[in-house]
């Protein structure tokens, strides 16, 4: 028999471990970006790309297709959180929020061990009116909905907008990417 409190403890220092490594995955593809692109004011980030895909492999290029996966799970999790707010659904179930927008997003680029952990975090996640009462917005959910709904609106657009430059310049075809 597992001693529950020990299970916790550990779950917890996995969970604690594996946040700060996806913390660290996401610093580390910043900082690719920031070493490979010479950034002006008037940069693009299409273009910097294209310009490191012609000088040869794209190492950047591949930490800002990391972070546009990272980008479609937070869209997907605001539409859903979008979808329950407009139907004064705040008893929302989080993790079934999350759990749609990881099985539309990363999960498939994901092993074994990673989904576990995704599923045992989901089981600790909070409840949508805790995330309204952390946001404090849980007195005008209408103002709240609606910068939510503005601010997934452009994320979606310039998510797309990189999709696309990946999908016309052919690259990272292969989903193991």
């Amino acid at each position: 028999m597992i001693d529950s409190e020990k299970y916790l403890f550990l779950l917890n220092m996995i969970c604690k471990e594996i946040l700060t490594m996806r913390v660290t995955n996401k610093h580390i593809f910043l900082m690719k970006i920031i070493k490979h692109y010479k950034y002006k004011e008037d940069s693009c980030l299409l273009e910097l790309m294209l310009e490191e895909i012609h000088n040869g492999k794209p190492i950047a290029a591949e930490s800002v297709l990391w972070l546009n996966r990272a980008l479609l799970f937070f869209e997907l999790t605001f539409q859903e959180l979008l979808r329950n707010l407009k139907f004064q659904q705040y008893d929302a179930n989080m993790k079934k929020i999350f759990t749609l927008a990881y099985e539309g997003s990363v999960k498939q680029y994901h092993n074994w061990v990673t989904q576990q952990i995704f599923n045992a975090i989901c089981k600790m996640s909070p409840t949508l009116p805790q995330i309204l009462k952390a946001f404090e917005v849980e007195d005008n959910i209408k103002a709240f909905e609606s910068k939510l709904s503005n601010f997934n609106v452009t994320l979606h657009l310039v998510r797309c907008k990189i999709d696309n430059f990946f999908r016309d310049h052919n690259l990272f075809n292969n989903t193991n990417q």
